[in-house]
C-alpha cells in the first residue's frame, strides 16, 4: 500500500515538473526569423511615408485686361493681389518598398522607392487679399482665384524641387525606414543595413 501510494505520488510530482517546464517554456517568446518578407511587411504597414514637409508663405499678384486683335481695351483692368500659406508633403510609398538579406555578408539591403509629392495644398484660411480691383467690363469670378492658385501651386513646386525637396527627402526616408527596421532586437546586433 505504501508502494502505492509512493508511486502515485511520484506520478503526481513528475506531471507537475512537466506541466511547469510546459509553461515556462511556452511563454518564452521565441524571436521570429528575420527575413527580408517579414521586414517589408513591418514597411508596408507604414504605407505612404511623409518624410519632408515644405512650409511657405507667399503673396503674389494676379491681372487680366480684355483685349480686342491685340490691343488693350481700356476700363477692362481687374486684378488682385493675394497672400497665403501652403505645405506640401512628400516621402515615399511603402508598398513599393523590397527588401532582401544576404546572410554571408550580413547585410539587409533595402531598396527604396523614388521620393514622390504626395499632397500640396493652400490653407485656405490664411488667405489675405489686397488691393483687389476690377471692372464693370471684366469682373473677377470665382475661376480667377482658382487659376491663380493653381498656377502659383506650379511655380511653388518647382521652387521646392529645384531646393532639393526630394533629395531631402530621400534622406529622411533611409532614416526613417532604418528606424522602423531597427525595431527588431537581432537587426541592430547581427546586421549592417544599405540602401539602394
Amino acid at each position: 500500500m505504501k508502494r502505492k501510494l509512493r508511486n502515485i505520488l511520484l506520478a503526481i510530482l513528475l506531471l507537475g515538473i512537466i506541466f511547469v517546464g510546459g509553461v515556462y517554456y511556452g511563454s518564452q517568446e521565441s524571436e521570429p526569423e528575420i527575413n527580408g518578407q517579414l521586414i517589408e511587411q513591418q514597411l508596408v504597414e507604414a504605407q505612404d511615408l511623409v518624410t519632408m514637409t515644405y512650409n511657405y508663405s507667399n503673396a503674389s499678384a494676379f491681372e487680366n485686361q480684355k483685349d480686342f486683335n491685340g490691343f488693350k481695351l481700356p476700363f477692362t483692368n481687374k486684378s488682385f493681389i493675394l497672400a497665403y500659406d501652403g505645405k506640401i508633403d512628400a516621402g515615399i510609398d511603402m508598398t513599393q518598398v523590397t527588401v532582401s538579406i544576404d546572410e554571408l555578408t550580413q547585410e539587409i539591403v533595402i531598396d527604396l522607392p523614388e521620393p514622390e509629392i504626395f499632397n500640396h495644398e493652400i490653407n485656405s484660411a490664411s488667405v489675405e487679399v489686397f488691393d483687389e480691383s476690377e471692372s464693370v467690363f471684366n469682373q473677377i469670378q470665382v475661376e480667377d482665384y482658382a487659376n491663380f492658385f493653381e498656377q502659383q501651386k506650379d511655380e511653388v513646386k518647382t521652387e521646392a524641387l529645384e531646393r532639393g525637396l526630394l533629395t531631402e527627402a530621400q534622406t529622411k526616408s533611409e532614416e526613417a525606414v532604418g528606424d522602423i527596421v531597427a525595431l527588431f532586437p537581432q537587426i541592430s546586433e547581427e546586421y549592417t543595413i544599405s540602401y539602394q
